[in-house]
This record gives C-alpha cells, sequence and structure tokens, in this order.
C-alpha cells in the first residue's frame, strides 16, 4: 500500500493517496485502484477498467467525465465502448439528452 501512495511529501509534492474508481449505474463500486496523490486520473483508468469485480459484457458502455478526452481508444482497447461526457455539456444517446 505504501508503494501505491506516491513519492515522499518531504519532496513538496501533494500529500496522500488518491482512488480512481468505477461504479455501476446505482453507484456500487465494482472497481477501486490507489494511486499517489500526485498522479493524474488518465494514468490509473486503464488499472481501475482491469480491476472491475464482475465480468461485464463485451461491447459495454463505460462513461467517462470530460477529463478523459483522449483516454477512448484504452478502454476500447479492452473491449468496453467509451462515452466521454463533453466539457460543460450533456451526453446525447438514441436522440435523447441524458446527463451523465
Amino acid at each position: 500500500a505504501r508503494e501505491a501512495a506516491g513519492r515522499n511529501p518531504a519532496d513538496r509534492e501533494k500529500k496522500g493517496t488518491e482512488r480512481g474508481m468505477a461504479v455501476e449505474s446505482h453507484g456500487l463500486p465494482v472497481g477501486v485502484t490507489p494511486g499517489g496523490a500526485n498522479t493524474h486520473d488518465i494514468k490509473l483508468l486503464e488499472e481501475t477498467v482491469q480491476s472491475m469485480v464482475r465480468a461485464h459484457p463485451e461491447g459495454a458502455n463505460v462513461f467517462l467525465d470530460a477529463g478523459y478526452t483522449g483516454a477512448q481508444k484504452v478502454v476500447e482497447g479492452m473491449g468496453y465502448k467509451a462515452r466521454v461526457r463533453p466539457r460543460g455539456g450533456r451526453e446525447t444517446r438514441e436522440g435523447k439528452e441524458t446527463a451523465v
């Protein structure tokens, strides 16, 4: 666990840990990956998706916020469909506007 916590806080970097978390539609966590507080979320994405406990069907949707723009290929390379929320907006799906 200490290795995942990041570098020494005396190096004047952000202290603590960060959790990359995958949740299902009801908000129940299905995958968690620890990392250092100074680690960007995108660097934890692949490990977080791999840590999902339940087996999801191939081609299942993975919804990401706007901070993951450009990371769709990582998720799609694992057999899922990446849906990235546009900045400051809503995602449209099947002609309906839905909040993500």
